[in-house]
């Protein structure tokens, strides 16, 4: 396991259209959203949650590029709607000349980071981690990684998906009623701007005071060692509130009282750890004190902990 020292969240956002809490239609942003005509839905999900986290840490577009500005987005399906869309045109057309160069263009995995970079003037490290359903909680640990090691002073960090309506379909006569906890996969975007913690912390401060990652495709092997990394991270403390980010299919979290993120969601895939990781913020800032762990966690092995404090627990 590793295990990254605390870093304060300075912003959050959450986009996840049509759901009460999240943005059911575009939000008024402080940048050119002209280029929203040729983004996926992909690419929406996170520029518009990575947008307003950066909004709400009081970062403004920087022209020239500011070096010491970072972004990391994590993701399970990535670009798939557009790659979807490119290969029906494919199918479709009978010349090079009939293909959208538009939309070809978003047919890679890292156009949240290139749309958020281009409009805020991002120019720190950028990664895009593509690591199935623990992506967004993956990229979050990745971006507190980047910013204790004196990488950036600040790094927007999330998750998104854009959900293509050939996978509703499919997921609807696969998966519907087949014990997978989570309705109909959805669009989806969440991000943290993550910073320095500061010297003296105030009392409204959040840190993600640790995390870790391990792999354990065994379902009671992986809560035996969330339980144990549970018990060190929070020693002394109160129980953290517990947010399953993805779907227990297997049960490694049934015998936890926990809020399971997907049931009230859908499947929400690689952007599911950055909604629970925003929804812990969210519950933190109600109670103005406390803890929240979030888990996110495939059945085929990958493990990813966030755990956030208020400095009075931290």
């Amino acid at each position: 396991m590793t295990t990254v020292p605390s870093v304060r969240v300075a912003g959050t956002g959450l986009w996840i259209p049509g759901r009460e809490g999240g943005e059911p239609g575009r939000p008024r942003l402080p940048v050119d959203v002209s280029r929203l005509r040729r983004m996926d839905r992909f690419a929406r999900s996170g520029f518009f949650a990575g947008s307003l986290s950066l909004v709400e840490a009081g970062i403004v577009p920087n022209k020239p590029p500011d070096a010491t500005l970072g972004v990391v987005f994590g993701t399970a399906h990535g670009c798939r709607d557009s790659l979807i869309d490119f290969t029906l045109e494919l199918r479709s057309s009978r010349s090079v000349e009939q293909l959208s160069p538009a939309l070809f263009a978003e047919t890679v995995h890292n156009t949240v980071n290139g749309e958020l970079a281009i409009a805020w003037g991002l120019g720190g490290p950028s990664e895009t981690i593509a690591s199935g359903r623990t992506g967004g909680a993956d990229a979050i640990l990745r971006g507190a990684e980047l910013v204790r090691a004196g990488r950036a002073a600040a790094v927007v960090a999330g998750g998104a998906e854009g959900i293509h309506p050939k996978m509703v379909e499919w997921w609807e006569q696969e998966l519907s009623g087949k014990g997978t906890l989570a309705g109909a996969p959805r669009d989806a975007g969440a991000a943290l701007v993550l910073a320095p913690a500061r010297a003296n912390a105030e009392t409204d401060d959040i840190l993600l005071a640790s995390a870790t990652r391990f792999f354990e495709p065994d379902p009671s092997e992986a809560a035996r060692r969330t339980a144990s990394w549970i018990d060190e991270a929070f020693e002394g403390k109160e129980r953290p509130l517990l947010l399953a980010a993805t779907p227990d299919v297997d049960g490694a979290f049934s015998a936890w009282p926990c809020r399971h993120v997907a049931a009230e969601t859908g499947e929400l895939y690689g952007a599911a750890g950055a909604v629970a990781a925003v929804l812990a913020v969210q519950e933190i800032r109600k109670k103005r004190t406390g803890s929240a762990l979030v888990a996110s966690r495939d059945p085929a092995g990958p493990v990813t902990l966030l755990a956030f404090v208020t400095p009075r627990r931290g």
